[in-house]
């Protein structure tokens, strides 16, 4: 489907790379094929990063269809004002989902840049580069709920948010996550930002979160809670095992009045998945809504895109 796309309808990636100013700064989507808005351009992707282009395929395309893209976005390169623009093609199609450079040098510290906050990238060796696009209504709407709160992030990944939350000045953030090569680059990005973990009061713990409920519960009560899992992580975490298991556990740790933000990245898992488990196992929150996707992730099918619902901790219970 792709391949028979590129052939008949150009990409017009001109026009998005000669935007404005600020766009050359700051981290965006350029071109959402996955939301399935663009017939035939289902398995393509393309992402800004200051100085970086990052094509992501998730299927096939024959030699020629890539010679095609390469040259199309090579001449938009010669042609813009990004002339030290460097491109990249990950196949994600692939095992490992590899990664080519295309043209151009990486810069020295790669990162996203959103509004003044900045956060470290890693090209071309893995198939996560550090920070996700498509969280960013998360990222407001935890920076409204953060000001001298208790912020708990379970699968921290990088800590993103956490450098959101420090910045919007949250009394205290804790970080879980099993990785701890993912930690120690959250504990970079809030350097990066000059928000130093010690003086925030922020916490990086390496742990299995499906393990470690005591150590929540001793650290808690929280008033903010993010909880943004993997929908299927072998030998960790599978969304329709696990995470009615994390509600029921989190239950005496969110303070009245307290926010929890409930994530899940899954196509094929609807939004009334996590509806029903908050029936189940934790029927006492309140429902505020979903939030809304970001415009530069449009879908066809809504349900299908990331999920994040927003509840609420009645004050007295």
């Amino acid at each position: 489907m792709l391949a028979a796309a590129l052939e008949s309808t150009p990409i017009r990636l001109a026009t998005i790379l000669a935007d404005t100013e600020l766009s050359r700064h700051q981290s965006q989507r350029l071109f959402h094929g996955r939301g399935h808005c663009f017939d035939g351009f289902e398995a393509l992707s393309v992402d800004y990063h200051p100085g970086v282009v990052l094509v992501t395929l998730f299927a096939e395309l024959a030699d020629n269809q890539l010679a095609a893209l390469t040259a199309s976005l090579r001449q938009v390169i010669d042609k813009s004002a990004f002339a030290q623009l460097t491109v990249i093609i990950q196949r994600r199609y692939l095992p490992s989902a590899p990664s080519e450079q295309l043209c151009g040098d990486l810069p020295k510290h790669p990162v996203a840049r959103i509004g003044r906050l900045e956060f470290a990238l890693t090209y071309m060796s893995k198939q996560n580069i550090g920070f996700f696009l498509d969280m960013a209504p998360g990222r407001s709407w935890l920076a409204k709920r953060s000001k001298q709160r208790r912020v708990l992030n379970l699968f921290s990944y990088t800590c993103a948010l956490s450098v959101v939350a420090s910045a919007a000045e949250a009394a205290s953030v804790i970080n879980m996550d099993m990785s701890k090569a993912a930690l120690s680059v959250g504990r970079q990005n809030h350097l990066l930002n000059r928000l130093p973990a010690k003086q925030h009061g922020v916490q990086f713990l390496a742990h299995d979160i499906m393990k470690s409920f005591g150590k929540i519960d001793k650290l808690g009560p929280f008033d903010t809670i993010i909880v943004d899992p993997p929908s299927f992580q072998k030998g960790s975490f599978i969304a329709d095992k696990h995470y009615g298991k994390i509600l029921q556990r989190l239950k005496p740790n969110l303070a009245p009045g307290g926010d929890i933000l409930l994530c899940l990245n899954a196509p094929e898992i609807a939004p009334q998945f996590i509806e029903d488990l908050v029936d189940e196992h934790w029927s006492e929150l309140n429902f505020v809504g979903r939030l809304a996707a970001h415009a530069d992730f449009p879908e066809v099918d809504r349900a299908r895109g990331l999920k994040l619902m927003h509840y609420t901790c009645a004050r007295s219970q």
